[in-house]
């Protein structure tokens, strides 16, 4: 960001792999983020310190309004690291990061990083003074963009389904309102015949972790909520959801095809679908899949049936095989994880 060409870097989030940038703008990495001896813990994660999510700026008390996160993840270097290399995270699928971590090697963690993390929090910033006005802290790191208004209001919709409007001056909580499901996209204000109006966009998704988990109980279709000063109407009353249920059948596999089908799996349908748990996202976690589907997941993965809704088509990367793997690890390890 430049302001009457200066150039401002201070960071807005804890971040221990750079000390500071170049007048050109390039980042001075850190001496403790050299991972060629060890794995480090490095902040903020692959999903940064803010993402996408839009920020916004108010004029009048000259704050940007940011929504970001305080998050970390292991890296390493691995000298046996080649693209495409079979039991690499996501490599069937286009995943070749080089930066997973090395088992053979000692971790190196962060003892000056926050105690508590991976959470999310709007931030009040002055730019001209580059430092922190007001921090409002949430409990999931995956939260709305932002608007901000003339009357020096604040709104964001957060993970966890709140709605909520904020003093733009302090952060104090205003309004808050709980839609059901997680928030991503930002607010919009806008006036019509004289009305000023404030629009949410309700929806989850937009990453990893909202893909595999969620911080609300459910997860609705998506929603747009209206709201003004005064309004009437009555909030919609939500349609009960029918939540997944694990799966409950047999599809025997030997501890070697079972072994081999979780590198399959971790090669080409992690990246989307997750770890095998107890939690599910936006995408289907295959440890809750149907017996009907799960009969016909070669029409599915190896044929493109639901390619027209985003689930890509394996046939030129798998084989059925592969697929006859996946599945024995898939029921292998729903039923040990509901087990418990």
């Amino acid at each position: 960001v430049s302001i009457a060409n200066t150039l401002l870097h201070a960071p807005v989030t804890y971040m221990n792999w750079a000390v500071g940038m170049t007048p050109e703008g390039r980042p001075i990495e850190s001496g403790f983020a050299r991972m060629k001896e060890m794995n480090v813990e490095i902040f903020p994660n692959f999903d940064g310190g803010h993402n996408w999510h839009p920020m916004a700026f108010n004029p009048k008390n000259k704050l940007m309004y940011i929504p970001a996160r305080i998050t970390s993840f292991p890296y390493g270097f691995d000298s046996a690291w080649q693209f495409g290399k079979p039991s690499e995270y996501g490599s069937g699928a286009g995943w070749n990061l080089g930066g997973d971590i090395n088992m053979n090697k000692p971790f190196r963690m962060d003892s000056s990083a926050p105690k508590e993390q991976q959470y999310g929090f709007l931030l009040a910033w002055d730019p001209a003074n580059q430092k922190e006005v007001w921090r409002v802290k949430h409990d999931f790191h995956w939260n709305g963009g932002v608007v901000t208004t003339a009357g020096g209001l604040v709104f964001e919709g957060s993970g966890d389904g709140n709605l909520s409007a904020y003093d733009g001056d302090n952060g104090k909580l205003l309004w808050k309102v709980n839609v059901g499901t997680g928030v991503i996209a930002p607010p919009i204000s806008y006036m019509v015949d004289g009305v000023q109006y404030i629009s949410f966009q309700v929806g989850w998704g937009g990453s990893n972790a909202a893909l595999w988990a969620k911080a609300t109980p459910d997860i609705f279709a998506a929603h747009i909520y209206t709201f003004k000063l005064e309004g009437k109407a009555k909030m919609p009353v939500l349609i009960p959801i029918q939540r997944p249920t694990p799966l409950n059948f047999d599809y025997p596999g030997t501890t070697t095809e079972i072994a081999r089908g979780g590198e399959i799996y971790l090669q080409y349908c992690m990246p989307c679908h997750g770890t095998i748990d107890k939690d599910y996202g936006v995408l289907p976690d295959l440890g809750y899949i149907q017996k009907v589907k799960f009969d016909i997941m070669d029409s599915i993965v190896l044929k493109g049936m639901l390619e027209p809704l985003g689930m890509p088509n394996f046939g030129n990367r798998l084989s059925s095989q592969d697929l006859d793997l996946i599945k024995k690890f898939i029921v292998s390890s729903s039923k040990k994880v509901h087990a418990k």
